[in-house]
């Protein structure tokens, strides 16, 4: 198609919307100039079909969402059974569309009343209570502030990249006209059956038990910040039991923060401590790995080099999150502080399901002798060979570019030792932009990422603990290694 058929489309759909008809005229005020990102594409990723703030084809507009629409009724049977969701905020009239578009092709329409609060867990239950042969879902990002259209197949999972990718690709293609329903047909679904399923539903776990009065075992207690993050009826269950049932101080806390990230303190020899992301992820692991053969699980990319020992002797497959990958592939996913439930439905990166399966997890070992504190114990003796510090600075993103003018193979990074392999990684998400990994002759690894929100650089140092030299000429190296990112970070800054 050339410019006139764009402007064609574009015009005659959007003549009676007048804001969207303005924005569509400054777009072909000077079409050669603006063309590229106009016919730019929506991006592909692991929480669904993401839009861009640029207005054209890749921006949440209702062309585009229509046209998309259209390209999956394309490819589908007539009368199919298929489940639609819509978080609030999104537009009456496009919500309408969509459905009459569907409904046009001769679909039957399935989805939840509009009064139920529902997030990506339930939606995707639908799937496991009824049999539809496809689905979408519309969800609004709290964090991001963008809205994702989540392409669903007859089993709730997203559907694979190659196939979204082709539905895609004809965008720019498709010269047919929208053709909507004159009416608007759907089917409510009864969400308690959905509800129910939610607490009942797990052949790994007795999953939220709590909503039987059955007890965790562990007196634990979840810490929220509930003015920035809108919480699931089964959390606010789950704080609210916790709340009634704790008589002592906690041997476990949940910290859930603003950017919906998890961390945890637990009990170990009779200490509080802080459980790194990597502990909850080997915890997990340790007592889900029998049910993982034949799956891989999703790391982050800055995951520690004691973790990615023990999945490897213990051979558990893992890939990490900036490689292509289908969600049926994945059975568990970690990334950013956020988990899956390690069980089914892996790029839903809800928290629940992990948070409840571990404090029932960890309620099990504090009866058993304090297993915890020996399986930490065993993980890090065994698997710690490296001495592993987070150093974090205040940074301006603008002089990354910087750090590729230090940072060089064989160049020189310590008296004794030399760079020699360098990672430069692409991948970023709305948390993080992951820019190097690092390794140096004599094993030691340098991950580097800025974390955005906080403006800050952070470099995990894990200094490989050499066997043959005593625990003194180790640590003199490992002190040695951060003296020297301390100059370069200051070097870079002035």
């Amino acid at each position: 198609m050339n410019e006139k058929d764009y402007y064609s489309i574009w015009t005659n759909y959007f003549k009676n919307q007048p804001e969207e008809l303005e924005k569509t005229k400054i777009v072909f005020n000077n079409f050669q100039v603006n063309s590229e990102w106009f016919l730019k594409l929506p991006q592909i990723t692991k929480k669904g079909i993401l839009f861009s703030d640029d207005f054209g084809y890749s921006s949440f507009n209702e062309l585009t969402v229509l046209k998309i629409c259209q390209e999956i009724c394309y490819r589908l049977f007539r009368k199919m059974n298929l489940f639609i969701a819509f978080d609030k905020g999104i537009k009456n009239r496009l919500k309408n569309n969509v459905i009459r578009l569907f409904s046009q092709f001769g679909h039957v329409i399935y989805t939840y009343p509009e009064t139920f609060e529902l997030d990506e867990n339930t939606v995707r239950r639908a799937f496991v209570l009824n049999k539809f042969n496809g689905g979408i879902y519309f969800k609004f990002d709290d964090y991001d502030k963008k809205w994702y259209f989540k392409i669903f197949d007859n089993e709730g999972y997203l559907l694979d990249s190659e196939k979204q990718t082709n539905f895609l690709n004809n965008l720019i293609y498709n010269d047919k006209d929208i053709i909507l329903s004159s009416e608007i047909r759907i089917n409510e679904l009864s969400y308690n059956k959905v509800f129910y399923l939610e607490n009942n539903e797990n052949k790994y776990f007795d999953k939220f038990s709590f909503h039987n009065n059955k007890n965790f075992m562990i007196d634990f207690e979840c810490k929220v910040n509930r003015d920035k993050i809108n919480l699931t009826n089964l959390f606010n269950n789950l704080c609210f039991l916790n709340n009634k049932n704790t008589r002592k101080k906690a041997e476990l806390i949940w910290h859930l923060n603003s950017e919906s990230q998890v961390s945890a303190q637990a009990m170990i020899k009779n200490k509080l401590v802080d459980l790194s992301t990597n502990d909850l992820i080997f915890i997990y692991s340790d007592y889900m790995r029998h049910s993982w053969e034949g799956k891989k699980i999703l790391l982050p990319l800055n995951t520690s080099e004691e973790l990615i020992l023990y999945l490897e002797k213990n051979k558990i497959d893992y890939i990490f999150e900036d490689e292509l990958c289908n969600e049926k592939d994945i059975i568990f996913y970690a990334s950013a502080n956020q988990f899956s439930s390690g069980y089914d439905y892996s790029f839903s990166l809800n928290n629940i399901d992990f948070i409840a399966n571990l404090t029932y997890l960890l309620g099990a070992y504090s009866k058993k002798n304090n297993l915890l504190d020996s399986k930490i114990d065993t993980f890090h003796k065994e698997y710690g060979l490296f001495s592993s510090e987070k150093l974090s600075y205040s940074f301006n993103l603008e002089l990354e570019s910087e750090l590729d003018n230090i940072f060089r193979v064989n160049q020189a990074f310590t008296k004794n030792l030399f760079i020699s392999e360098i990672t430069r990684w692409t991948y970023e998400d709305v948390h993080n932009k992951f820019i190097y990994k690092i390794k140096l002759n004599d094993s030691s690894v340098l991950k580097i990422w800025y974390k955005k929100k906080q403006k800050k650089l952070n470099i995990l140092v894990e200094s490989f603990n050499d066997p043959k030299r005593n625990f003194l000429t180790n640590q003199f190296k490992f002190q040695a290694i951060k003296n020297n990112i301390n100059k370069i970070v200051s070097l870079i800054k002035k």
